[in-house]
C-alpha cells in the first residue's frame, strides 16, 4: 500500500484528459510515499486520482463519463426514508421532530462498493457520513504500508465529523470493508443546522465525549493488558443489551484479522488467544455467533480485581 504525496496528486490533475496507465506510472514512480510503484498498483493510483478530481472538481474539460465508474452511486430515497433513518441514529434519539426534518432535508444518500476509499488522512474535511448499511474501517497508515485500525463503523454510526466540526483535515483514512450506504451532510449545511437547532450541537458534544472515552479505554486496553485481556475487554464492549438481542450473545461481523488490527496484534496470536478463552469457558463459538460467559470474561479482562 502507498499514498500519493499532495503535490503529486495536484500535479496529476493537470492532465486535460483521462491519463493512461503508462502516464500515471511514469509520473508517480518518483512521487509516491513508500515502496516503488509496480504495475499492479496502477489501478489504485488511478482510483485515488479520479476520486480527487471528482470530489474537488479541480480539473476542467475532463469528460464526466470517464469519472462515473469511480463515483459512489446515489441512493437518495424519499424524504420519509431519510427521516426514518435519522430517527434511528442513536446520538440523535432525543431531538425534536423539527430537527429530524432538517437533518433529512440537508442530507443526501450515497453507496460505496467494498474496497472504496472514501477519504484519506489529510484530505480536506467537507462532509460527514452517517452509515445506513455496511461497515467502514478508520485507520492510520505509515509510508511503508503498515496499517493500524482505529475503529470499525457500522449502521447508525457517524464518521468524518471531527474535521467538519474543527475545520481541520481528515485525521484518518476511511475505507469501505463491505458494500456500504449512508447519508452525507456537507459542512456548511451542518453549521446552519446547529445554529438553528442547539439540540443538534448538544448531541454532537455528547457524541465527541463518548469518542474521547472510547479512545481512552482503547489506549488503556492496548497499553496495559495482555492479549487475552484485550480480547475479553473487546468482547464485553460488543455486548449490547439495549439492541434487544439474546443476553450474552454477539453476532460478530469482524474476522480475526480485523480484531488483530484493532487490538495491535497478529492474526495467529489472536487465534491462539481466542482458543485460550474457549478453553477457559469464557466464550463458545457457533459460526458467527459468540456465546459469552460475562463473569469469566470480566475476570480475564481485569485480572487484578
Amino acid at each position: 500500500m502507498f499514498r500519493l504525496t499532495p503535490t503529486a496528486r495536484l500535479d496529476l490533475l493537470r492532465f486535460k484528459r483521462e491519463p493512461t496507465a503508462a502516464q500515471i506510472y511514469r509520473y508517480v514512480s518518483s512521487s509516491v510515499l513508500g515502496d516503488s510503484v509496480e504495475w499492479r498498483n496502477i489501478n489504485l493510483v488511478a482510483t485515488d486520482l479520479f476520486r480527487a478530481i471528482a470530489t474537488r472538481k479541480l480539473l476542467s474539460g475532463m469528460n464526466d463519463s470517464s469519472l462515473s465508474r469511480n463515483r459512489p452511486a446515489s441512493t437518495v430515497g424519499t424524504e420519509a426514508a431519510k427521516l426514518a433513518f435519522w430517527r434511528s441514529v442513536p446520538i440523535f434519539r432525543d431531538l425534536p421532530d423539527a430537527a429530524f426534518s432538517e437533518l433529512a432535508s440537508a442530507s443526501h444518500g450515497k453507496r460505496w462498493p467494498a474496497g472504496t476509499m472514501l477519504f484519506q488522512r489529510d484530505d480536506s474535511s467537507t462532509y460527514l457520513i452517517a452509515v445506513e448499511n455496511g461497515r467502514i474501517r478508520l485507520s492510520l497508515q505509515t509510508s511503508s504500508g503498515r496499517e493500524f485500525a482505529l475503529r470499525h463503523i457500522g449502521a447508525g454510526a457517524l464518521f468524518g465529523e471531527i474535521g467538519i466540526l474543527d475545520g481541520m483535515p481528515r485525521s484518518a483514512d476511511a475505507t469501505a470493508v463491505t458494500s456500504a450506504s449512508g447519508y452525507m451532510i456537507e459542512r456548511g449545511q451542518l453549521q446552519l443546522l446547529m445554529r438553528r437547532n442547539p439540540e443538534i450541537a448538544e448531541a454532537f458534544i455528547r457524541h465527541l465525549c463518548s469518542l474521547l472515552r472510547y479512545t481512552t479505554e482503547h489506549i488503556e486496553t492496548i497499553a496495559l493488558y495482555g492479549l487475552e485481556g484485550r480480547i475479553a475487554r473487546f468482547l464485553l464492549s460488543q455486548l449490547r443489551p439495549e439492541d434487544g438481542g439474546p443476553a450474552g450473545q454477539i453476532q460478530l461481523d469482524l474476522n480475526q484479522s480485523d480484531i488483530a488490527e484493532l487490538l495491535g496484534a497478529s492474526r495467529p496470536k489472536v487465534n491462539q488467544a481466542i482458543a485460550t478463552l474457549e478453553k477457559a469457558g469464557a466464550i463458545r463459538r457457533e459460526g458467527k455467533t459468540i456465546l459469552c460467559n460475562e463473569t469469566k470474561l470480566a475476570a480475564i479482562a481485569d485480572p487484578d480485581e
